[in-house]
């Protein structure tokens, strides 16, 4: 299994830049210095404009992804990013709203590993629904929704990174992991979008796994810091 992981993503508050607030992440960056702290891989990806409806960036200003050893060092980690408290006295980005998950890569396909080589990611954050327990809810996700993207076009990684169990007793965000897909463009993007039965498939079961009404997504471009 790969090492755990916590991810964060800043939005932005009301009136906030989100072109200034990247460059004042870039220039003083609120993370990283988080290698004292156990974490042991960062790489730091902003949100891209885009003029695809499905993937806006609605105030999105990017994700930090966080390598850690062991649940219990995501689980800890991640109770700090909630509360803030490496962000909040920020100049700029203090104000910034977090969503933080403590996850694990569950199930993935091509590619296993290429954060801060892909030209684009998209990144979904994903909810179930309300009447799926989380067991459930990983369960069809893994074994049921992830394999119906074998063989789709345009794509050249796709990776589910499931919330991990114990952060569910703990409240937090309303999500219950990310999915990450790569692409060497927008216009993979747009093939794998149309790309069937892949894609019919993939519409028709969504509703039997996620809140449609809940979820956020937007494309990365990405950064080693360490």
């Amino acid at each position: 299994m790969d090492s755990c992981r916590c991810i964060a993503v800043l939005e932005a508050s009301s009136g906030m830049d989100v072109e200034a607030a990247q460059a004042a992440w870039r220039a003083d960056d609120p993370f990283a210095g988080l290698a004292s702290e156990g974490v042991n891989r960062y790489v730091r990806g902003f949100a891209v404009g885009t003029d695809e409806p499905a993937l806006t960036r609605r105030g999105r200003i990017g994700v930090a992804h966080l390598w850690m050893e062991s649940e219990a060092a995501a689980l800890a980690l991640n109770r700090r990013l909630r509360a803030g408290e490496f962000h909040k006295d920020h100049p700029v980005l203090g104000s910034a709203r977090i969503i933080a998950l403590p996850v694990a890569k569950r199930y993935h396909l091509g590619e296993a590993d290429d954060y801060a080589r892909t030209p684009l990611r998209a990144v979904f954050l994903v909810k179930r629904r309300d009447d799926l327990t989380p067991q459930q809810f990983h369960r069809h996700w893994r074994e049921v929704h992830g394999p119906m993207l074998i063989g789709q076009d345009g794509i050249t990684s796709y990776a589910q990174q499931h919330r991990l169990y114990d952060s569910y007793d703990e409240g937090g965000p309303n999500f219950d992991g990310v999915a990450e897909l790569s692409f060497p463009d927008e216009a993979g993007f747009r093939a794998f979008a149309t790309c069937e039965p892949h894609a019919a498939n993939q519409n028709a079961d969504l509703p039997n796994l996620f809140d449609l009404t809940a979820g956020k997504r937007f494309f990365s471009r990405e950064e080693a810091i360490f």
